[in-house]
């Protein structure tokens, strides 16, 4: 058995990585059940029943003398109102996919012909999210397909985007981290490396610990990916492949809307080279302490710390697209959401591949680097 092959078998049979394998299908199974259940809300049927009620309790707080004489604008409004919004809902019931997104895109309009345009933080949240929907009417026109709820998808590519985007970016990573902090500190007993003692260079000591360590990572990372998918579209099946994805740009304040199917594969690509840079990271700080728990801690507060932080804190934001842990979320870089909300349109795919490349081979040199001056040092 070669040396690669024994570090990797090391590591499959490590109790981390079974219990990594079973919380990673726990989660992704408990996502799928919680959105199979909110799958019919934040639709734009939901939205048109939600609108209908709250027009009958607004029209409420008038006597049937002021409804029935229309005494009021506000009456004359909340009827319009009430009337679009059951043609909505009636549509999107029969199932006139076209006409239903045609009669929304024209009461999106309506509401903003109606609202203030004055300047107001709420009022222009507002009025951007009713652009953002006509654009997401106007894609769904094309496609003649019902809409899904736009935050528990259910379909196999749909819910695949949604986990990585709000479940791999830190379930991965930090599943890395348990992982390889135990098996490259292991070799280490009261500070003496039981790898120098092997009759293999340094070089190919090195290779086979990030091989065996990206070997794990990317197994997990397409476990999540694959299991995701398949429990989904089992369920709900694959779903359309241009079904529309959010879509941020400097060029507008709003999102607008691109077909899924642009962003799967840059975002299996930043989820792969990211799982390996985390692995190097790992490495490079066992190799540094030979302590298991400081090597724990350090990539928790770096890797995970440093990419929670990048939109909000201005430094990170400005340098965030030298971070390689500005790329862990391959849905927020490949969408542009994180460039939008990080106000830095440098985050991008080509600078992710770019940064997570050159940082895993400068760390992967430099734990080489101090494993020679050490081995130096003893001879």
């Amino acid at each position: 058995m070669n040396y690669p092959t024994f570090l990797l078998k090391k590591g499959l049979k490590s109790i981390l990585v079974l219990l990594s394998v079973a919380l990673t299908i726990i989660v992704v199974l408990t996502c799928l059940f919680f959105n199979l259940h909110n799958q019919h809300k934040q639709t734009f049927e939901s939205h048109a029943q939600a609108q209908i009620s709250y027009d009958i309790n607004q029209k409420s707080h008038y006597t049937a003398g002021d409804i029935k004489r229309n005494a009021h604008h506000e009456i004359s409004t909340i009827n319009d109102d009430m009337q679009m919004n059951k043609g909505i809902k009636e549509l999107l019931h029969q199932r006139n996919w076209r006409k239903a997104y045609k009669k929304q895109i024209a009461y999106n309009n309506w509401v903003l012909s109606m609202s203030p345009n004055n300047g107001a933080e709420v009022t222009k949240y507002f009025r951007e999210s009713l652009i953002s929907q006509i654009f997401l009417c106007k894609a769904l026109i094309k496609l003649n397909i019902a809409d899904q709820s736009t935050d528990s998808p259910t379909t196999g590519t749909s819910f695949f985007l949604y986990i990585d985007d709000l479940v791999s970016s830190v379930l991965i990573i930090l599943l890395v981290i348990f992982i390889c902090s135990q098996l490259y500190t292991k070799r280490f007993v009261h500070f003496l490396d039981k790898d120098t003692l092997l009759p293999i260079s340094l070089g190919k000591r090195t290779l086979a610990n990030l091989f065996s360590g990206y070997t794990l990572a990317v197994t997990l990372a397409l476990l999540v990916i694959g299991f995701s998918f398949l429990s989904a579209t089992s369920i709900s099946g694959v779903g359309n492949w241009h079904y529309p994805f959010p879509y941020y740009t400097p060029q507008f304040p709003f999102n607008i809307y691109q077909p899924q199917s642009e962003f799967v594969i840059p975002t299996i690509i930043l989820r792969i080279l990211s799982s390996c840079f985390a692995v190097t990271c790992v490495y490079f700080f066992a190799i540094l302490t030979k302590k298991a728990l400081i090597t724990l801690l350090l990539n928790l507060l770096i890797l995970i710390g440093t990419n929670q932080l990048t939109d909000s804190i201005k430094l990170l934001s400005k340098i965030g697209q030298y971070l390689p842990t500005s790329y862990f979320n391959g849905v927020s870089v490949s969408s542009g959401r994180l460039a939008f909300l990080a106000k830095n349109p440098q985050i991008n795919m080509i600078h992710g591949i770019a940064a997570l490349i050159s940082w895993t081979i400068l760390l992967g040199l430099a734990a080489f680097g101090i494993q020679y001056v050490r081995q130096r040092q003893r001879t």
